[in-house]
Parts: structure tokens; sequence; C-alpha cells
């Protein structure tokens, strides 16, 4: 008898997005004047314009009020207005209707776990080969969207009545940059008529935008005409100014790039084992420690640190992220005493960072006097050490000693204050540790390796644990090697099929193994090394391997969070010495705690 089973190896397009796409909606689609002005001749085959739009693209059909995204959630394609029009909202406060949201944990199967617990599987990685087989199938990753949920706006006349919308009519595109930037969505958009509309798969876009310079530049476009736009509007110090005034500073500022999108070749795997000082020093600087302050900086996206000369390297202040506003108290000292402000501490890229700089005179002109009633003068004028903090989101960094910022509880005290050590902020810094939502941290004083934690994985994976207990250390503190479900999750950038992604609600990071191909392409972009393949094998033990090379079909696996299990991670639930834990890292508080019970 045969020890192993035979299939053909997967492909980037055995799932289209849309398996039921027919020659005739393909031919329809190229004629659309968005892809007319696509040189079909910069696409090489596989990757042919009309194959890209059969298989990476869908028709949604949807009815007047339909909420097609929801901000705040991630995204992962973007919309063509085919037919209709729909309407862009950059307010959070939508009132909708439509099917409960449901977490995935809250899809937990008690069954499946006892039968895990009593008859536990014989092989790992047990997998049915027949799904592979099916390759017309559309299999997709459940993302939680607003359209899945079956979202309705109540009151869709009022809402445009009240001029805050935006609309988006047949031929444009809306959900460009989430897409692109594994970023939140930065307003809700919902159907004003029923509407037609053609959804993309961002790889896809990513094609589109890699071969077309037509693409690129509407893509680049738009990130600066309407996301900065957005952006200014859902920064807390400027929530109070009207439409007309954030258009005026919309026009006036400039948009500046530092770093690399694709930092995690060119720096983390590179610097993971080197001196503090080194990787500090080859971070790019976006201002320099001294540096004259002549205008307001906001960060739109990305993060990085704060740092100060000391003897002949450089220490970590702090963090700054999103939202974060740099250089006001000096603007408004220089102001007031006619004298020059320097800053007192660089600011440095720790990956990709995307800053707007508004000029100094349209901080004078248009921001101070339009300051909302409740934000007194006096609050940007203090100098002592800390930020000042606005409304739980988003700080105003002083020209004392700036802390990082606590996003969800608005803490801005400094990181040290919390009494964790320089050296362990350097290191959460340098390993970019600093990048995870859900970092396994495990303290080697308390753990006694009786391996509950990995069993308890095994269990909750159908006898496949999705981590390794080993990673780096720093004293007696240990960042174990389990997906992080990061901030900026390079490990999607580069996947051609879209199998792995962030779940549009509840942001953690998933991989559908149906559509996973085993290239690879995650697991080497991951800087963690968090991400493993492995052979599959049926449920009698056989291999599983390609048809026509006889080599081995591979999957990528990692820490799903034990997704649909009620509770949480199998795996802090399980230590018997409360050694570990499962963390966000912009929870200062929480870390702080933990660290020094």
């Amino acid at each position: 008898m045969s020890s192993v089973i035979s299939i053909a190896r997967p492909r980037r397009w055995d799932r289209p997005f849309d398996p039921d796409m027919d020659e005739a909606t393909v031919d329809r689609v190229g004629r659309l004047a968005f892809f007319k002005q696509i040189d079909a001749s910069s696409f090489r085959p596989p990757i042919t314009l009309p194959e890209l739009i059969r298989n990476d693209a869908r028709l949604v059909a949807l009815s007047r009020g339909d909420v097609i995204v929801q901000q705040g959630e991630y995204g992962n394609s973007v919309f063509l207005v085919l037919e209709g029009q729909a309407r862009v909202w950059s307010r959070s406060d939508l009132q909708t209707s439509g099917r409960a949201s449901k977490s995935r944990r809250d899809r937990f199967s008690l069954g499946s776990m006892f039968k895990e617990l009593v008859n536990p599987r014989a092989y790992p990685e047990v997998r049915d080969p027949v799904v592979y087989r099916a390759t017309t199938q559309n299999v997709s990753l459940t993302t939680s969207s607003a359209r899945d949920r079956g979202l309705k706006l109540t009151d869709i006349q009022a809402v445009i009545d009240r001029g805050q919308t935006v609309p988006v009519g047949a031929g444009q595109l809306f959900g460009e940059i989430a897409a692109l930037t594994r970023s939140p969505r930065a307003a809700t958009v919902f159907a004003e008529t029923d509407v037609e509309l053609l959804e993309i798969r961002w790889q896809g876009l990513r094609d589109l935008r890699e071969r077309s310079s037509q693409v690129k530049a509407h893509v680049d476009g738009v990130y600066r005409n309407n996301v900065l736009r957005a952006q200014l509007a859902e920064t807390p110090m400027f929530k109070g100014l009207n439409d007309t005034v954030l258009d005026e500073i919309a026009a006036r500022t400039s948009f500046e790039t530092h770093g690399h999108s694709e930092w995690w070749h060119e720096l983390a795997k590179s610097q993971i084992d080197t001196e503090s000082r080194e990787v500090v020093e080859h971070e790019p600087v976006i201002v320099a420690e001294g540096a004259v302050v002549e205008d307001l900086l906001l960060i739109a996206a990305g993060f990085g640190r704060i740092t100060q000369r000391f003897g002949s390297g450089h220490r970590t202040l702090g963090v700054f992220s999103k939202n974060d506003v740099i250089g006001l108290p000096m603007l408004l000292k220089q102001r007031d005493t006619g004298e020059a402000q320097r800053l007192p501490y660089a600011l440095r890229a720790v990956g990709h960072v995307d800053v707007v700089r508004i000029p100094r005179e349209v901080v004078v002109s248009q921001i101070l006097p339009n300051l909302p009633s409740t934000m007194e003068r006096r609050e940007f004028t203090k100098h002592a050490p800390g930020a000042e903090n606005f409304n739980g989101a988003g700080t105003v960094l002083g020209d004392g000693i700036p802390g990082p910022m606590n996003r969800r509880r608005g803490d801005s005290a400094a990181l040290q204050t919390q009494g964790i050590d320089q050296s362990l902020f350097d290191f959460f810094f340098d390993n970019r540790i600093v990048n995870g939502t859900a970092t396994m941290l495990i303290n080697t004083d308390r753990c006694v390796g009786c391996d509950e934690c990995v069993r308890a994985c095994a269990l909750a994976h159908e006898s496949n644990p999705r981590f390794v207990r080993h990673g780096i250390e720093h004293g007696p503190l240990m960042v174990a090697n389990a997906c992080m479900h990061c901030v900026d999750p390079v490990c999607l950038i580069g996947c051609p099929t879209g199998a792995i992604q962030r779940d549009a609600k509840d942001g953690f990071i998933a991989i559908d193994d149906v559509l996973c191909i085993g290239c690879g392409t995650c697991a080497n972009s991951c800087p963690y090394e968090n991400i493993r393949l492995v052979e599959i094998r049926s449920e009698d033990g056989k291999f599983i391997i390609d048809e026509s090379t006889k080599a081995p079909i591979v999957k990528a696996t990692k820490c799903d969070l034990c997704s649909g299990r009620r509770g949480g991670p199998a795996c802090q639930q399980a230590c018997p010495h409360d050694a570990l834990i499962r963390i966000d890292m912009r929870d200062r508080e929480k870390l702080h705690r933990w660290i020094n019970r």
C-alpha cells in the first residue's frame, strides 16, 4: 500500500475570488474606463490583465443603505463603483442595523475540543486531500466585514442632509489605502442608491499598481488628496475644526515618507543580534536632535522611537505613532518669545513612517484660533517632562522628555516612570517586539518547563502546536516564537493568494489553509521567525505529495490566537505558574504590572 497521496500542487488562482466570473463579465469589466487606461502589454503570463480580473475580482450588488465598509475595520480589498452611487462618511457614529457581530471565539465547539481530548490525532498536521482537489470551490477566510454582517444604515437621508458625506460615483475607486497598507478603514462607506461594485482583492490591486504607472499615480494621488484630509479630521486636536479650515490646512501641508515599507528585510533580520547603539544609528532620522522647530509634524502612519544623545550613543526615551503631534509647544514658545526653539530629542523611524508637515504660518493662522474651547492654551505651554494627552487618542509631544502613550487607556506617562528598565525598553525596540498586539512573553524565573502551554496549544489545534517555547531573552524575560499579530503585519505583503490576512473586525492574523500554496513568502517575510512550513498528511498518516514532482506538499502554519476557542489563547490559560502572557505591547500599564508582579 502506498505511503503517500499525490495531488496537484496548489497554485495562486486555484480559488478565484468569484468562481462564477465568466468570459463575458471579464470582457465587460476590461472595457471599463479604469481598465482601458492600463497598458495590458505591461502584464506577462500567467499574470495577464484578463486573468487578474477573472481571478482577483468579483461583482457585488448592494441595496440603498447597505454598509459596504465600516470605519475602523481592517481592509483586504478595494472597490470600483460600476453603477449607482455610494457615500463616504469619516465620522464613527453611524447608526446601523443588521446581524449581530459574533466573535470567532464565540463559535467554539465544546464537542470538537472534547473529541480531541479523548481521541487525539495519531499524526501531526493532518489534512483532507479532497479539499485541495476542489479547485472550483470558493474558499476564503471569513473576515467579519460590515458587508458580511449585513449592516444597514438606519437613517440614510439624515446623514446625507447633514452634509458630512462625499459621493463616490461610477468609475471611482475607494478603499485603496487600507487594502495596500494593512490598516483600518479611515471611513465608513454606504450605498446611497442600489449599487453594483467590482471588488478587487488587494493582491490584484498590488499587481495593478506595480505594473501600471497610471494606477500607481492614481493611488498615490488618493493618499495625498483624500487620506490626508481624513487623517486631519480624525486627529484629536483638530476635532473642533470645520471642513473649510481642514481643507485649507490640507492644501498647505506637505506629505513625506521615512524608512522603508519592506523594513523587515533591510533592518530587522540583519540587525536582530547587534548592539542597541548600532540598531538606533541605522534607523532613519525624521527630525534630528537639536533641529530648529519650523513646522508642526503629524504622524500619519507607522511608529518609531524618540531618542536622545547619551554618552557615546543614544538612549530611547519614548514611542511615537499614528496621530501623535510634534512641535506645538515649541512653536508657541517661539511665537511668544521670538526665539528659535530646538527639538531636545530626535525622531527615528522604526520601519516605515508617514509624516504630515504643517507649516508654522498655518499653525498660527488656522489651528490656534480654532482650537476647541475645552483645550486651554496653558495645556500646550507646560515644559514639564511628558506629553499632553487629548481625549485618550493622540499625543502632543512637548519640549521636555516625552514618553510613550497607551493608546487604549490614554496613558502618556514615560515608560521609565512605570518601572520598566531602560535596557528592557531598548530590547523591545531593537528587536521590534513593540510591533506585537498579542506578543507571548514568558517569565523564565516562574516557568518550570512543564510544557502545559504547548500541550494546551496542541489540544486546541488537533495535535498541532502553533508555537515554540523558545525565543530571544532579556534577563528572565523570553519572547517566545509565537505569532505576535503585529500592528504592521509584513507577512501579508507578499502572499500571492491572500491566504494570510487580517480579520476585518478582530484584527488578528490568520491563514486560510486551503488558499495557502506553501510558497513560504509569509515565513520568509516574518522578521520574528514565527511562521513555519510543515509537511501535511492524510488522516491515516500518508504524506501528501506533488503528483508531478513527488515533493511534499507544505503549508504555512502559525499561532491563530486559538480562533474559535471560548476564553482566548489556550497557552496562557493552561500555565499553572502564571509565567506566560499574551499582551498588546501598546498597553504599557498592563505590561508594567505583569513585569513587576
